[in-house]
């Protein structure tokens, strides 16, 4: 599972600090979530250059094929990190990372997850990357939530392979 970007601007920033290039697939700039005073609401630096490969509008599934293909790498299969589910917390508090853990624990695989944990969230889905195969959506943006793109739209449904 990609990492995702900090929530917050102020880590966001420190996580893309020095990057050079940014290569976008059917997406924006990465952005802060609200307008936060005296501060850009772009979180990629300033001489950071952003390349399109795909657009919204493209299919970027095709064009990562193409590329890695232009690059010799289509031939090679990907590597898989050998992921076990986490251990169960024994007494555990109610914690995000115990969410987490528990989650990914009992998950039946084809789970649909609504990630609705905005700042919360980081913890969770690091324990889901361990889970079993499931679809996520992921939250659409502040207090709007899922309940919005009902009925829920394909490119909202991210399949989470292992």
């Amino acid at each position: 599972m990609p990492l995702r970007l900090p929530y917050f601007p102020e880590p966001a920033e420190t996580l893309l600090a020095g990057l050079k290039h940014l290569i976008l697939v059917e997406s924006q700039p990465p952005v802060s979530f609200f307008g936060y005073p005296g501060r850009r609401s772009q979180l990629a630096p300033e001489d950071c250059a952003m390349h399109v490969l795909a657009s919204v509008e493209e299919n970027g599934a095709e064009a990562l094929r193409l590329l890695a293909r232009e690059c010799g790498l289509d031939s090679a299969p990907p590597p898989l990190l050998p992921l076990s589910k986490p251990d169960w917390p024994p007494n555990a508090g109610l914690t995000t990372d115990a969410i987490g853990r528990v989650l990914a624990h009992l998950m039946p695989e084809g789970s649909i997850v609504s990630e609705e944990a905005v700042s919360s969230s980081e913890p969770i889905l690091r324990h889901l990357a361990a889970a079993a195969a499931h679809h996520l959506l992921p939250v659409t943006g502040g207090s709007i939530g899922q309940g919005s793109r009902w009925p829920w739209e394909p490119p909202w449904l991210v399949p989470i392979e292992r």
